[in-house]
């Protein structure tokens, strides 16, 4: 029986349950109280929007389980001020030496919770969020809707430059609709056999909640969709990037892991947490 992501319709109206209990991977629930449950990835509704709880862990105030997408977060949007924003190395890694007046379409091919893109639309780029699991790309709505209405005018100028599909990455960079993306911005997953517990990266405690919850997510959505879940070689995403980015194709990476498909980067910036390689096409 595949598992599924059980979704707490008790303090969410029943318009905003209908579009996730729509979705395979999402089964109805009446609060987190059976001790099962708590073994299951939830999502739960609040007044801050939707938020996913990570198994073993209680539904609390605190909220030390919860993972969101929620661009109005103190420790984020800090991020997103203009002297951060300059030093984020995403963002260097993308926009490079061009002036502030740089606009590029950029398709993050691996939104996951979107940090990365939306920094990006926050310096100036038009992104397309492309994300494969439909739970996941429904947040990522979710949250832009969110930032447009709720938040500071930077964060709602971010949100309005951003958009997202759904949909497997590289069948939709082969299926390309409209002016194709001057960038790619690829993160694709990658579990260092030497480090289990940190998962190759050298992260913050929110930040592996975060990976937690997307390696869950991905773990349900693959169960639920066998068909979709066919596993695109990471070989097959990059040559699916080269052919449709008209300037460059950026790979975020654990400092400690391999060159993307074995391909050697035109150049690369090295963070403490994460190596961004830079292919110059």
């Amino acid at each position: 029986m595949p598992r599924k992501c059980h979704v707490d319709i008790t303090q969410a109206q029943p318009e905003q349950c209908a579009a996730l209990l729509a979705l395979a991977e999402c089964v109805e629930c009446d609060g987190f109280s059976s001790e099962s449950l708590r073994q299951e990835l939830r999502l739960a509704y609040d007044s801050a929007g939707w938020n996913l709880y990570l198994p073993n862990n209680k539904v609390s105030a605190a909220g030390q389980s919860k993972v969101a997408v929620d661009y109005a977060q103190p420790s984020f949007a800090r991020r997103l001020e203009a002297d951060n924003l300059n030093r984020e190395f995403a963002v260097r890694a993308v926009r490079g030496r061009k002036k502030s007046d740089y606009q590029p379409l950029v398709l993050d091919a691996t939104a996951g919770f979107g940090r990365d893109s939306f920094l990006l639309a926050a310096s100036g780029c038009h992104v397309v969020q492309a994300e494969r699991i439909p739970v996941l790309a429904y947040l990522l709505e979710q949250a832009l809707k969110s930032a447009v209405r709720h938040s500071c005018n930077r964060q709602a100028m971010a949100a309005q430059r951003c958009r997202v599909v759904c949909g497997d990455s590289a069948a939709l960079m082969a299926d390309w609709q409209g002016p194709a993306p001057d960038i790619i911005y690829l993160d694709p997953m990658y579990l260092d056999p030497n480090k289990p517990a940190a998962q190759g990266l050298k992260a913050s405690a929110g930040v592996k909640k975060n990976m937690r919850a997307l390696q869950l997510l991905t773990e349900i959505y693959e169960e639920n969709y066998p068909a979709a879940a066919m596993a695109v070689s990471n070989q097959a995403l990059f040559a699916a990037a080269t052919s449709l980015a008209l300037s460059k194709v950026v790979v975020k990476r654990a400092p400690s892991a391999p060159v993307l498909a074995g391909m050697q980067p035109s150049s690369c910036l090295t963070g403490k947490a994460a190596r961004f390689d830079v292919y110059a096409l």
